[in-house]
């Protein structure tokens, strides 16, 4: 039997269904931006800590900037929390809550029933996450070289 999707199981409305759309896709993006300032600065940080002559200043200015990134990214995910909040009414909340207690998550971090473009499944299936692939897949086979064939040993 098929999981409802978030949708039928919070009862939302067309109107909450966009405007929890919309919310996420606003987070995720700016989710993308701050953790790309975070790794940045991450990046310069360690470069002026490998220095040969570590400029204490610049390493004291710059870990201020990680501490900020990281502050920001922080606020985006309160503040997520908050505007969902906003968009439903306090029965849902409740059962909102309740579904991520009983690991209603899925492994990207989203609510089951919410696919990776932020749309509502509909509970088919049609909207489920694929597993990534691992790897770099088959490689071509050097020129010359047969498939099973090994190297004579010398």
């Amino acid at each position: 039997m098929p999981r409802k999707s978030m949708k039928e199981e919070l009862g939302l409305t067309e109107a909450q269904e966009t405007d929890i759309r919309k919310t996420m896709e606003a987070a995720r993006r700016d989710r993308l931006r701050k953790s790309t300032d975070l790794k940045i600065a991450k990046m310069d940080l360690r470069s002026l800590m490998q220095a040969e002559r570590v400029d204490e200043k610049a390493v004291a200015a710059k870990l201020g900037e990680v501490q900020a990134a990281h502050g920001a990214l922080l606020k985006l995910h309160v503040d997520s929390g908050l505007a969902m909040r906003r968009i439903l009414t306090p029965e849902q909340q409740k059962k909102f809550a309740s579904m991520r207690r009983q690991g209603g998550m899925n492994r990207a971090g989203r609510m089951r029933g919410m696919n990776r473009n932020n749309r509502m499944n509909d509970g088919s299936g049609a909207g489920r996450e694929q597993p990534r692939r691992r790897g770099r897949g088959p490689q071509p086979m050097p020129e010359g070289r047969e498939p099973g064939v090994s190297d004579p040993i010398v």
